[in-house]
């Protein structure tokens, strides 16, 4: 049993390499072809050779027929049939049996009369006794007639019935064939041995090429490996155009993605550890401070004001944190439906007019929109307040005391466009490349408050496009920030105005 699995195990490891099966496969069409091809020609020059004597036999056959008429007439004895059927058979060069319907040998144009006919020419005298006639090729020696003691040549058979005084018999007529048979065997191995030559050479090519096809797959089973061992540094070498080079070519960028990843998951991962180192020092060393004395008693409250704000600073972290990974894993959105934009830009508004306040900001909406309508837009009502109120506060970071923050809301062709815009410290066109990128801030001493964690404008843009919006934002230092959100705008009962966006033949929902 054991050494059954291991020969077992050893033949799934020798074939279970595709290039192999590759290989095998292609091998076995290539066999099959060849041997088709030499049994074709097997078949052609068979039927080439032997038709010439196929039809001498058919006009021996009617010399015989001739001679029996006058047989049975009485006008040809038997003996004279004899002598008749052997120049017949010399004619042919063969021999000739005329066979009752017993098995009996009759006459012909040997000294076979009174002899029964061998067993295995039976069936061809019940075939020829039903009145059918054919051909019997390649007869060996042993199925010849017992009497006949002579070494003779391997025979081609015609039998074929005829009739004798109303009662029917078969004729057979033989002849050797030993001089087609050599011939055949010579044409034979003269096509033989090419074939085999080029199915040698066929199998050496395709066995290259079918290693050909398969490095590149053996290659990328490589690199799979290395990649699960970490290392993103090796690439599969594209040599063809083909299907397997386009594999190469997608499994190569899809490692360039992987270690694009990588970087990045490392970038994150050392900003959400500065991140949290920042806030984590912060506490630990105004606590030792309280502990060891350092900081009077009277001042604990001051202190630990600051200790609130930098726990406050840890939540937000992680909270956004987790919106993030919720809103690029589709898991952030409920079911979009029609949401009213004024009504819900100015929730916000309400709640953020104390923040803008404090900061003496001057905090201005402006709607173009007719009066008593509303401009609507298919979102997720907590997820556009969210976005309304990144911006807001974004503003209210970057924006000196006595600035002013304008948001507008108006209708653009099939567009609800969302407008919030400052005259704060502005943007350089690298810092705008820049914004959407998880931990980015604005450079400190350019100005601007750092209490926010780099993932506000992070998060706006995943919402905006999960809901499939645009954001797109135009700035200059010392001049101020404008963003423009953009959604696809929809009656209150959620059909587009004029049609679907981008559709002109399509009706009003």
């Amino acid at each position: 049993m054991r050494r059954a699995e291991r020969l077992l195990e050893f033949w799934r490891g020798r074939f279970g390499s595709l290039y192999l099966r590759v290989f095998l496969l292609f091998l076995a069409v290539c066999v099959l072809f060849f041997v088709g091809l030499a049994l074709f020609w097997n078949m052609y020059f068979q039927n080439f050779f032997y038709k010439d004597k196929q039809e001498f036999l058919k006009k021996g056959y009617v010399e015989v027929t001739k001679l029996l008429a006058p047989f049975q007439e009485g006008t040809l004895s038997t003996r004279e049939l004899r002598m008749a059927t052997r120049i017949v058979a010399r004619g042919v060069n063969g021999r000739i049996f005329l066979v009752d319907g017993k098995g009996v040998i009759l006459n012909g144009s040997t000294e076979y009369e009174t002899f029964k006919l061998p067993p295995t020419l039976e069936k061809s005298l019940g075939s020829g006794l039903e009145g059918k006639s054919g051909f019997l090729f390649d007869q060996p020696p042993s199925e010849r007639h017992p009497g006949d003691k002579r070494p003779m040549d391997t025979l081609l058979t015609y039998y074929a019935p005829a009739q004798i005084g109303g009662e029917t018999i078969v004729v057979f007529l033989q002849v050797p064939v030993a001089e087609i048979r050599q011939t055949i065997s010579v044409i034979r191995l003269i096509i033989l041995l090419p074939l085999l030559f080029s199915l040698l050479a066929v199998g050496l090519l395709l066995y290259f090429i079918s290693r050909r096809m398969t490095a590149p797959l053996k290659q990328m089973n490589e690199l799979a490996t290395a990649i699960e061992q970490g290392d993103l540094s090796l690439r599969v070498p594209v040599t063809s155009k083909d299907e397997v080079g386009e594999l190469a070519e997608s499994f190569n960028r899809v490692v360039d993605r992987l270690q694009e990843w990588e970087g990045t998951r490392q970038e994150f991962l050392a900003q959400v550890s500065h991140e949290l180192r920042s806030p984590l020092t912060s506490l630990r060393g105004l606590i030792s401070a309280m502990r060891d004395g350092i900081i009077e008693p009277d001042k604990y409250g001051h202190y630990f004001r600051i200790c609130e704000s930098e726990v406050r600073r840890l939540e937000r972290l992680v909270q956004e944190l987790l919106d993030l990974a919720r809103i690029q894993n589709g898991a952030g959105l409920r079911e979009l439906k029609p949401v009213d934009m004024v009504a819900q830009t100015g929730e916000v508004l309400d709640v953020m007019r104390e923040i803008f306040a404090r900061k003496r900001l001057e905090l201005s909406e402006r709607v173009d929109v007719p009066a008593g309508e509303g401009l609507f837009a298919s979102l997720d009502a907590d997820r556009y307040a969210q976005i309304v109120h990144n911006l807001l506060y974004n503003a209210v970071q970057f924006t000196p005391e006595g600035g002013a923050v304008k948001v507008r809301l108006e209708r653009k062709a099939d567009k609800a466009v969302l407008t919030v815009s400052d005259t704060g410290i502005g943007m350089t066109a690298e810092e705008i490349q820049r914004i959407w990128e998880k931990f980015h801030k604005v450079d400190r001493t350019r100005g601007g408050t750092t209490e926010g964690v780099g993932l506000g404008l992070t998060i706006v843009k995943h919402l905006v496009e999960a809901m499939n919006g645009r954001i797109t934002v135009q700035s200059r230092p010392g001049e101020g920030t404008s963003f423009y959100v953009e959604f696809a705008r929809v009656n209150g009962n959620g059909g587009y105005p004029g049609g679907i966006p981008g559709n002109p033949d399509s009706s009003a929902g």
